[in-house]
């Protein structure tokens, strides 16, 4: 019987009958072996993105409700995924989680594609099993992946958040819908409670890393595959070992599996790692290093130096510090964060990234280390809590105030709206009289009780003498409005400014991402802008984190502002450009000298904002013909 029958076979077994099933009974049906009715399981559930199959101590049962629900979407079948990129991950997962060889025609039939559609899917496959240090092993009709358990337990953890969602709800429910026998809520109570009565916490993104980390290392445990011991980095260290001890024991107990010395060690190892330091005074986990806190001060005046942004709650420092210790643990151990948060974070906080990137890299430096991304997504946690703030206060905007003089009200209307504008403003004058020439008034924004109407240019609101609440918040409406349009003043005067006819492109096809990077900071090079390192700069940049921001633009820079003057290049092809998980049309190539100032950050958190308009970026694709078709359609799109 063909496997695609079979788990049509096996939806059909449980849909008939009024009890669960245990695995034997459905392998005797279907001619397979239990651990087969298993896998069948895993892929019908991953591909309906629920557990539309239900797994417990009692056999299988299929959830009607659920069933129906994927039946109604209309999945079709003749594609059996979404996409190649999905299939061809997809594939990789099988390989990874089946322990026997997998007969290619079998494995094509089952995924309801052609054979020569498989063929094209395996050579990808065996590309991603290369990057990851593991090898595909063919003979004749027979396919295996061949490496170490450590390297096939990472991939398969990289493969199952491969939607780029992170380690969210989401994903964790999608890949409880692949192992459906394990009872990943019961597991998570388990460890917390141990956790609880060791005196130790485990904040959501470690409990989600932890749950995935353990059910996978069970899975393949019981299908007799297991660390070698030559295969684990040093043990986690004595006091850790006695801190953790009750929950390893609990996590045994849970699974029922006595864990093989190697398995152990890399369990205390990376529950070292992920488990948050004791609030207990003196716990073996809560010493934070002189060492480490003097760094991470460092690399905070540094940022301060660069954004001009200031951490100035010190028991948020001491946090930061105790989790850069543990990133620390973790990057020796090679035991990181695989995308905690996934890309959609990174799109929506563009420049509390960079910032956290920018931090990453000293302390690369400092600590002799290399982070991964996702050990960078929460550093971008810790650090956006403490910024945000001063990220979206901005520069102050500058009022002037018109109350015609009336027993005091004047005055008192003016020092309760500079009270509840704090320093988002800053109240340059009190104008009592009326026939002032309004004219030569120079502030950002008048705040007055009196029409104004054609006596004066700068932005007006009207309040009320007494200066009620609506009037206040009416002021902070326009605060913000005027923010908005004095970075959008700046933004415009950058890219007039600063962009240059020998520096802007519009190629039919641009080619990859590499030749685009290459041909722009050549320009650049050759235009005395920029050092002959740029390039290499950009493409470090480029190796951390794509620049593409979920749309189809892109805005490669270098991390060093060390150019000898700021500019930008621009290049707008015909053709899209694959840019990591994005495909782009635009492309924005900033240098930015040391006195660039907001450039940076405006690019990042306003110029973005404003090409996530899928109508506004197709406009300014589509005008941006020559160059000055581009100062045009810019000048139009800043001018709104």
């Amino acid at each position: 019987m063909p496997a695609g029958d079979r788990r049509a076979r096996l939806i059909s077994v449980l849909r008939d009958s009024s009890a669960p099933v245990s695995g034997l009974r459905l392998g005797d049906l279907l001619g397979v072996s239990s651990r087969s009715i298993r896998q069948y399981v895993r892929d019908l559930n991953a591909e309906a993105r629920a557990e539309i199959i239900v797994a417990d101590r009692a056999g299988y049962r299929l959830d009607p409700r659920r069933y129906e629900e994927f039946r109604a979407r209309g999945v079709n079948r003749e594609r059996g995924h979404e996409s190649g990129r999905q299939r061809v991950f997809g594939i990789a997962r099988r390989l990874l989680t089946d322990s026997d060889e997998l007969d290619v025609f079998e494995l094509a039939d089952d995924l309801f594609i052609a054979p020569a559609t498989l063929e094209a899917d395996l050579g990808r496959v065996r590309e991603i099993f290369r990057e990851h240090g593991l090898v595909l092993r063919r003979s004749r009709d027979l396919v295996k992946v061949e490496g170490t358990e450590r390297r096939q337990r990472r991939l398969l953890r990289q493969l199952v958040l491969s939607s780029a969602e992170g380690l969210s709800a989401t994903a964790v429910n999608a890949f409880s819908g692949q192992f459906a026998e394990y009872d990943l809520a019961e597991l998570r109570a388990t460890l917390l409670a141990a956790a609880r009565e060791s005196g130790l916490e485990i904040n959501e993104y470690s409990m989600n890393d932890l749950l995935i980390h353990l059910v996978i290392a069970v899975d393949r445990l019981r299908t007799g595959r297991s660390y070698d011991a030559e295969e684990n980095h040093s043990p986690a260290n004595a006091a850790s070992r006695a801190s953790l001890a009750g929950v390893v024991v609990a996590v045994e107990r849970f699974f029922g599996i006595a864990f093989p010395m190697a398995e152990r060690e890399a369990l205390q190892l990376l529950l070292s790692t992920r488990v948050a330091p004791s609030r207990e005074p003196g716990s073996p986990l809560n010493i934070l290093e002189d060492s480490v806190l003097s760094i991470v001060t460092d690399c905070l005046e540094s940022l301060w130096s660069r954004y001009g942004l200031t951490f100035t709650d010190d028991r948020a420092r001491l946090s930061l510090a105790l989790h850069v210790q543990g990133v620390r643990a973790r990057a020796a151990s090679d035991r990181q964060f695989d995308n905690p948060l996934g890309q959609e974070f990174r799109n929506a906080h563009p420049l509390v990234h960079e910032i956290a990137l920018s931090f990453a890299r000293q302390l690369e430096h400092e600590l002799s280390i290399r982070l991964d991304p996702g050990e960078v997504d929460l550093l971008s946690l810790h650090l956006g809590s403490q910024f945000q703030k001063q990220l979206n206060e901005g520069p102050p905007v500058l009022v002037s105030c018109v109350f015609p003089r009336y027993g005091g009200l004047e005055v008192d209307a003016r020092d309760r709206l500079a009270v509840a504008l704090g320093t988002d403003a800053v109240i340059e004058q009190l104008i009592t009289t009326p026939g002032h020439d309004f004219d030569t008034i120079t502030s950002d924004l008048i705040v007055t009780s009196i029409d104004l109407a054609g006596r004066t240019r700068v932005p007006v609101v009207k309040v009320s003498p007494l200066l009620g609440t609506e009037d206040i918040e009416a002021v902070r409406s326009e605060l913000r409005e005027q923010r908005r349009r004095a970075t959008r003043r700046r933004l415009q005067a950058d890219l007039v400014t600063l962009s240059d006819p020998r520096l802007f492109f519009h190629p039919t096809s641009a080619g990859r991402k590499e030749d685009v990077l290459r041909v722009m900071s050549t320009a650049m090079i050759e235009a005395g802008v920029v050092q002959p390192t740029f390039l290499d700069d950009v493409l470090d940049r480029e190796s951390r984190s794509p620049t593409a921001f979920g749309g189809q633009f892109a805005f490669p820079h270098s991390m060093y502002p060390d150019a000898e003057e700021s500019a930008i290049a621009v290049l707008v092809s015909d053709e899209p450009v694959d840019w990591g998980n994005s495909s782009v049309r635009l492309v924005a190539m900033l240098a930015m000298s040391p006195d660039a100032g907001t450039m940076l950050r405006d690019f990042l958190d306003h110029f973005t904002e404003l090409l996530l308009d899928a109508s506004k970026i197709a406009s300014l694709i589509e005008r941006s013909v020559d160059y000055p078709g581009f100062l045009a359609a810019v000048n139009e799109l800043l001018a709104d």
